[in-house]
């Protein structure tokens, strides 16, 4: 038994290739392994978010590249109206797709604050560009 920021040693019974990043969970409660997220997104960079540029997701302790697959609406915050858009200034809160290259195992925020949150990191620069909850 451990409790929060305390580490760990697991020895397994069997001999199973786990890294940092993995998840162990009961196999009666194992989140679905995702390479496309429906995801609530604040645009935090100074540059706008580009569709045709490659990010990297980091998602609990692991990171992912991913892409804009699309942007389904930017959320005006004063009305609360959804508004079509193709690419997101800073501040802007959009609903978008996002496609990763490998696989995560998340949950929706609202079920798991945990594995329901991310960052999104612009690969040129790794500055934090975005953060963001799954739906």
């Amino acid at each position: 038994r451990a409790i929060h920021e305390q580490s760990v040693t697991l020895l397994l019974a069997d001999e199973i290739d786990v890294s940092r990043g993995d998840m162990i969970v009961k196999s009666a409660e194992a989140p679905d392994a995702r390479k496309q997220l429906d995801v609530t997104l604040c645009w935090l960079s100074e540059s706008p978010l580009s569709p045709a540029r490659t990010y990297l997701l980091r998602h609990t302790t692991r990171e992912v590249k991913a892409k804009v697959a699309a942007i389904e609406h930017r959320l005006d915050v004063n009305t609360l109206e959804r508004q079509p858009a193709t690419a997101l200034q800073m501040n802007d809160i959009a609903r978008l797709s996002l496609k990763l290259a490998q696989p995560v195992f998340a949950d929706a925020y609202a079920s798991n604050r945990a594995t329901g949150a991310f960052i999104l990191i612009a690969a040129s620069t790794n500055n934090t560009v975005g953060a963001g909850m799954i739906v």
